[in-house]
């Protein structure tokens, strides 16, 4: 059986222009974690894309290069075609990962991944926050910058950090503290319609990795996010996974109202949550592999591309190991 592993940043996605360089180390990152997975598993052809500037020799796949200029989506749509499966790997920016789904399904292909419906909401954090705390699941307060008013989301410091509304990770994601406002902050942006509003909440960075399906998740592992902040920008530098497993009990119940509430996820989910005084708040729902997923078989001593495949085609749930050992994991 032929799977195409899709992952966007360097299978081509920036064959036209320079390859971001964090963007690019956490592709490579996830995209060896997962076909080292998938190559242990017997019967399966995998085939992936790979940007021509990115060595390709030592990775377990049949590898179609994208030339320089070349455009990505005619060969990735041939490829799709050819597969039997697919597993994108794509960000949410710009709706690349809810165009790389739907070309999928509309290829009658078995998608290894969640519904184009679910990615798109999760592709919108204003809107993921609004759907969740609407089906009373804790968040953190979300607004759109351009709908910003003073007091609007009270913060105990004043500090309040603003994000693109469909940004990847910490890209482009920064704390705003008085007597800045984020007044200042709109008349430096060319493009202020795509940010949002948030309080600043202290707490332990945390993720979750969750295994979806029909809005039933299962808690995979419970992670530490080490996030530094420089001149005024956070940076997210490295992962445990399995860092915050003392904790699974009450992100347990969150994950699987996250499921109930966007029954569309499917397959690995990442989860962001913010852990401090009023117990965890999500940050955002992540309908693709996250960075963390490169060190879940060293700390499950299992193989879950395994049990990605078995739910997504729609056999049984999997028996899920709680993680033996943390792993850091630093890109």
């Amino acid at each position: 059986m032929r799977i195409f592993v899709c992952e966007y940043v360097t299978g081509g996605g920036f064959s036209a222009t320079a390859l971001p360089d964090g963007l690019r180390r956490e592709g490579d990152v996830m995209l060896r974690g997962l076909l080292g997975h998938l190559a242990r598993l017997d019967g399966l052809d995998i085939v992936i894309s790979r940007d021509a500037r990115l060595a390709a020799a030592d990775l377990p796949a049949r590898v179609v290069p994208i030339a320089a200029a070349q455009d990505p989506w005619p060969v990735w749509a041939g490829m799709i075609a050819a597969a039997d499966m697919v597993w994108p790997i794509a960000p949410e920016t710009n709706g690349l990962l809810e165009r790389l789904s739907a070309m999928v399904l509309a290829a009658h292909r078995r998608l290894i991944g969640s519904t184009p419906a679910a990615v798109g909401l999760c592709a919108s954090k204003f809107a993921t926050a609004l759907h969740l705390s609407a089906h009373a699941i804790p968040v953190v307060p979300t607004r759109r910058l351009m709908d910003w008013q003073a007091g609007m989301i009270p913060s105990a410091s004043g500090e309040l950090v603003i994000k693109p509304d469909d940004g990847a990770g910490a890209e482009d994601c920064f704390l705003i503290a008085p007597p800045d406002t984020p007044a200042d902050f709109l008349r430096n942006q060319a493009s202020p319609v795509r940010f949002v509003v948030q309080p600043y909440v202290t707490g332990a960075a945390a993720s979750l990795c969750l295994l979806c399906r029909e809005g039933e998740a299962r808690v995979l592992s419970c992670n530490q996010q080490l996030v530094a902040l420089a001149h005024g920008q956070f940076h997210c530098h490295s992962w445990i996974v399995g860092g915050m497993e003392r904790y699974r009990a009450r992100y347990e119940p969150i994950a699987q109202g996250i499921a109930a509430a966007i029954p569309g996820l499917a397959g690995y989910v990442g989860v962001d949550l913010v852990d401090g005084a009023d117990g965890p708040l999500v940050l955002e729902v992540n309908p693709r592999l996250t960075t963390s997923y490169a060190e879940l078989a060293a700390s499950l001593k299992a193989n879950p591309a395994a049990w990605v495949l078995s739910v997504c085609q729609g056999e049984t749930w999997p028996d899920i190991p709680l993680p033996r050992q943390p792993y850091h994991l630093r890109v």
